[in-house]
């Protein structure tokens, strides 16, 4: 089977301005409160899957939660990109365009759905910096996360595998699963 491409969509852009409406609302919320509402959020997206208005909902509360943490908030383009990933796609983005806040908001969201989450990266750099980057996310939101690298005791590892969330290399990952 080969990947299909697929270009942005006018349905895409108007998700990515729901996102961004939905989350105007969540600015009043205290930490405290955008925790509750990340839990809340749950239900709804066990019960929807990856689709629909609880991932509107769980793009606007993580598009708060980066603001919050890291001080920006997602762009359209980022917005669409997440999508696609959930959806199953390979997603094709520029130098720049922000891949590392693109996979936040796909990898929370896939885990407040409840499926274990493995963000794969090209290299231990890139391993090491994306997850020290996108911690304070997880934290926010209550999501376990981990990351595991080549010289990982094999305990932590087997533990670092049940996060919710995990940062790992191809190259790891690969080895690890020989």
């Amino acid at each position: 089977l080969r990947p299909r491409a697929r270009s942005v969509s006018p349905g895409d852009w108007r998700f990515a301005g729901r996102v961004i409406r939905r989350g105007r609302r969540l600015a009043d919320l205290d930490e405290a409160a955008l925790q509750e509402a990340a839990q809340a959020l749950r239900p709804a997206l066990l019960e929807q899957g990856l689709t629909g208005s609880a991932v509107t909902d769980s793009f606007a509360l993580i598009r708060e939660a980066t603001f919050r943490t890291l001080g920006y908030r997602h762009h359209k383009v980022q917005i669409m990109g997440a999508r696609h990933i959930l959806a199953g796609h390979l997603t094709e983005m520029a130098t720049g365009e922000g891949k590392t806040a693109t996979t936040a908001l796909a990898a929370c969201t896939a885990a407040l759905a409840g499926v274990p989450t493995h963000v794969v990266t090209v290299n231990e750099y890139l391993r090491e910096r994306d997850y020290e980057t996108l911690r304070p996310i997880y934290d926010l939101l209550g999501l376990s996360s981990a990351q595991v690298a080549p010289d990982t005791d094999p305990m932590a590892k087997a533990d670092a595998y049940r996060a919710a969330i995990l940062h790992v290399s191809n190259t790891t990952l690969v080895f690890d699963y020989l």
